[in-house]
C-alpha cells in the first residue's frame, strides 16, 4: 500500500512541476513585461580620410576620458571596444537625446526616435531608433554612427 502512496506523491510532483513550466510560458503569451532588452549603438569617430580618432597613433580623442549623457543630464554607461575602435552605449525608454562628451570643448548632439517592438530575446518589448540625427541633421539609421570631425 505504501509503494501506490509513494507512486501517487510522484505523479502529483510531476504534474505540479508541468503545470508550473506550462504557467511560465504562457505568460510571455499575455504580454508580459518582465524584461529589459537594449539596443546598442556604436560610435565611430574618425577624420575626413577615414583615420580612428578615438583608437591608434592617430587619436586626439581618450576613450576613457568620453563621456555620454542622456536628457536627463545623468551619465550613462559607456562601453570601449578597441577590436572595433569604437565606443558603445544603450538607448533607453523615455530617453531620446545624449549629449556625446568627446572633450571640454567638443560636443555632438545624437538624437533618436524611439519605437517600441516585441523582444526577440525574451518575453517583454525592446526599444529601438527609427529616425537618428546627429546635430539637428538627419543621418543614417544604423546600430553604428560614424561621426566625422
Amino acid at each position: 500500500m505504501k509503494y501506490i502512496g509513494n507512486k501517487v506523491t510522484s505523479i502529483r510532483k510531476i504534474i505540479l512541476i508541468f503545470t508550473l513550466a506550462f504557467g511560465l510560458i504562457s505568460a510571455c503569451d499575455n504580454g508580459c513585461n518582465d524584461c529589459i532588452d537594449l539596443t546598442s549603438k556604436s560610435i565611430l569617430v574618425v577624420d575626413p580620410s577615414g583615420i580612428n580618432l578615438l583608437f591608434g597613433s592617430r587619436a586626439i580623442y581618450i576613450p576613457e576620458n568620453v563621456i555620454i549623457r542622456g536628457s536627463d543630464g545623468e551619465p550613462k554607461p559607456l562601453f570601449i571596444d578597441e577590436s572595433t575602435g569604437t565606443i558603445q552605449f544603450s538607448l533607453e525608454r523615455d530617453i531620446e537625446e545624449y549629449s556625446l562628451i568627446l572633450s571640454e570643448s567638443n560636443v555632438e548632439i545624437l538624437t533618436f526616435e524611439l519605437a517600441e517592438r516585441k523582444s526577440e530575446r525574451c518575453c517583454g518589448t525592446q526599444i529601438f531608433s527609427s529616425k537618428t540625427s546627429l546635430n539637428g541633421k538627419s543621418i543614417e539609421n544604423s546600430e553604428l554612427i560614424t561621426i566625422i570631425k
